[in-house]
């Protein structure tokens, strides 16, 4: 399951870059196709709780289930590349990369939500969970 993960990557950023895919602009189009690997990991590891609720009996999502956290770290990883495909397509476009972008309505709620992963992503671990008990990591990982 693991190695599945990593299909997207192959797929959507790193077969189009070696087969030379991506047309004039390299970064603009990593950064939409690293987006769409993230959006989708991340409704993945968001609908298992409920689908598997609901659909009690069927086997493969408790299968899925057991690996909700490598789905969400990677959901992280591809985030990363997201954010990485836009500073290099700004520098490809302007020439510097300037924090006010930041800002931005449309980049703001991106920026939120890279955060949010990214403290997710740092408490994903069992050290985490020890250090802040089981109850209060839950109650982190819930929201």
């Amino acid at each position: 399951m693991k190695t599945l993960l990593t299909l997207p990557a192959l797929f959507f950023l790193l077969l189009p870059a070696v087969m030379g895919w991506l047309g004039d602009k390299p970064w603009k189009q990593l950064l939409l196709n690293s987006g769409y690997c993230t959006v989708g990991l991340l409704c993945l590891s968001l609908i298992l709780s409920p689908v598997s609720k609901h659909f009690p009996k069927v086997q493969l999502f408790k299968k899925i289930k057991r690996y909700r956290r490598e789905i969400g770290l990677s959901v992280f990883f591809y985030a990363c590349f997201h954010f990485f495909s836009y500073v290099m397509r700004s520098f490809e476009k302007r020439g510097m990369f300037e924090f006010k972008y930041f800002f931005h309505p449309v980049i703001a709620p991106g920026v939120i939500a890279f955060i949010i992963l990214l403290i997710l992503a740092l408490t994903s671990n069992d050290r985490s969970i020890q250090a802040m008990g089981y109850k209060k990591w839950k109650h982190l990982h819930r929201y």
